[in-house]
């Protein structure tokens, strides 16, 4: 390559965009520049992660999934290239993270927990800008605070980063929409348009299924709070917190198993297993005195399986049991 090459190898096309390509010495010294802090950026990403990942866990925001990265030194060469700059410390997202929720309703939590714990310089709402591609998120140009302060952030101390915003269902789109290579609806043929559209439309209907199924689910937990007596998953676990507040509770999966077996057995109300549980509440007890189960005490989802077993004298491997049937109350009924 000749030395006028190397000085200036902007072309016709790249000129006639307003973009200027860097030479040789440009390149190297933006290369060198972004070599030489890569331990600032990698300290200044695991700063950004460990903020997010405690504030989003402690706010009660479901969180998919927070994914990280520094960008590659090419990546960096491009975009200074592009943005006509030789210091890439003029980049905004260099560093960055993303940020993927369940909800759309949690996208507006999570500005919250940005505008709380950085400084929030710029705001990029792209959900308004629709295309047949469809492209969803919201970016944010952040800064550490600068109540940030000390030795551990003299060198991060006024780095922008970005943070992107998006739910799982934007986020399987961008991805599948990213591998189709098309960057824009100019790229797509016509007789594809329709079809990318409607692709596009479906992850969109997805999404607002997937909250207003969200929406419904907490206000069947309020209703739950009001009417106790119906036996499902969002009564029982309460319930058992309440209950047995004293034993390891069940998380969701083995509360649902707990749950489809009670109804396989009859139970339909709260009130049906609170008269169980306290109809064989002292013979549970001498059970597991006699009985103690490796930890020492029965988990609450076993208070629940043994004392059914004990009071209704169900075909189990819980030894002896029927010697308890004589602390077990009869029913008024029976």
């Amino acid at each position: 390559m000749s030395g006028a090459t190397e000085e200036n190898s902007t072309s016709p096309e790249l000129e006639a965009e307003g973009i200027k390509a860097l030479t040789l010495e440009a390149r190297n010294k933006i290369l060198g520049a972004f070599e030489g802090q890569r331990g600032r950026n990698r300290a200044l990403l695991d700063e950004i992660v460990f903020i997010l990942e405690t504030k989003l866990s402690r706010s009660g925001v479901k969180i998919h999934d927070i994914e990280k990265r520094i960008k590659e030194p090419d990546s960096v060469l491009r975009k200074c290239e592009r943005k006509g700059v030789q210091d890439h410390n003029l980049l905004i997202d260099v560093v960055g993270a993303r940020v993927v929720c369940l909800f759309r309703s949690d996208m507006a939590r999570i500005e919250e927990v940005l505008k709380a714990n950085f400084d929030v310089l710029e705001i990029d709402d792209k959900l308004s800008r629709n295309g047949s591609l469809g492209y969803q998120s919201t970016h944010y140009v952040c800064q550490l605070p600068s109540r940030f302060s000390g030795p551990r952030y003299d060198d991060t101390a006024g780095v922008k980063f970005e943070v992107q915003v998006r739910t799982l269902c934007m986020h399987a789109w961008a991805a599948v929409s990213h591998h189709l290579d098309y960057k824009g609806d100019w790229d797509v043929p016509e007789d594809l348009k329709r079809a990318l559209s409607a692709l596009g439309g479906l992850f969109y209907v997805a999404d607002n299924e997937f909250e207003q199924f969200y929406a419904a689910r907490l206000r069947s937990k309020a209703q739950a709070e009001k009417n106790k007596e119906e036996l499902n998953l969002d009564t029982i676990v309460p319930f058992l917190e309440k209950k047995i507040p004293d034993r390891k509770q069940p998380d969701s999966g083995r509360a649902s198993k707990l749950l489809r077996d009670l109804k396989g057995y009859g139970y339909e109300t709260i009130s049906d297993l609170e008269e169980v549980l306290d109809r064989g509440a002292d013979a549970f007890r001498a059970y597991e005195r006699k009985h103690p189960p490796s930890g020492g005490q029965f988990v609450a989802e076993g208070v629940v399986r043994v004392t059914d077993r004990i009071v209704y004298n169900r075909e189990s491997a819980l030894p002896a049991h029927r010697e308890f049937l004589r602390l077990v109350k009869p029913k008024s009924s029976e």
